[in-house]
């Protein structure tokens, strides 16, 4: 029962810093989260540290959520360069929809996340989780390019997945360009077919 209320408690302090974060141009106040969450101070400091503790374990938790789904949106494609480039479009299409992922790669809040490093850790730590499966089967069939670690896969793809995110291309909103500037660019980078 503890549990359940302590996630709910949570759940509500990170629905409104979100939301605050959302609505405002610089970073709200501890008091204005309070405020919509309706708890108190001593309820927040007892699951958070601070501010940008809040965004970045909100930011884990969406990323956690939406990385059980690409896994199981790539399951479905045989070959490893389409589980490459499927993931990649699902993240594409899907990152967008989450408040508190679209914080990340926003200008408002992209000066904070650089300064506490939140995003960043998260994507590689959630990225590498999800990438190991087609990485390892790539490694399986021999198509990993020399030199490519696991490491070096999931920076690469996240470094795309910011790219396309942040500053969104003539191909962003045309799937097919989409999917075959990925097949021409990120695939060759990743693996050798």
């Amino acid at each position: 029962m503890a549990s359940t209320r302590t996630d709910s408690t949570r759940n509500k302090i990170f629905d409104a810093a979100i939301s605050c974060y959302a609505e405002a141009d610089a970073s709200p106040t501890i008091e204005q989260i309070l405020a919509i969450a309706g708890v108190g101070r001593t309820t927040f400091y007892r699951h958070f540290s601070n501010l940008e503790d809040v965004i970045g374990q909100a930011v884990v938790r969406d990323l956690e959520s939406l990385m059980s789904r690409v896994e199981s949106e790539v399951g479905y494609y045989p070959e490893v360069e389409d589980k490459i480039v499927e993931g990649m479009m699902f993240c594409l299409r899907e990152l967008p929809r989450h408040p508190v992922i679209r914080l990340i790669y926003t200008d408002s809040t992209a000066m904070m996340f650089n300064r506490i490093g939140t995003y960043e850790d998260s994507f590689n730590q959630l990225g590498a989780r999800n990438s190991e499966l087609v990485y390892n089967l790539a490694k399986e069939q021999g198509k990993i390019r020399e030199g490519v670690e696991l490491s070096d896969f999931v920076e690469w793809c996240t470094r795309v997945l910011l790219s396309f995110l942040m500053t969104p291309s003539q191909y962003h909103n045309d799937t097919i360009r989409m999917r075959q500037t990925l097949k021409n660019f990120l695939v060759p980078a990743l693996i050798v077919q």
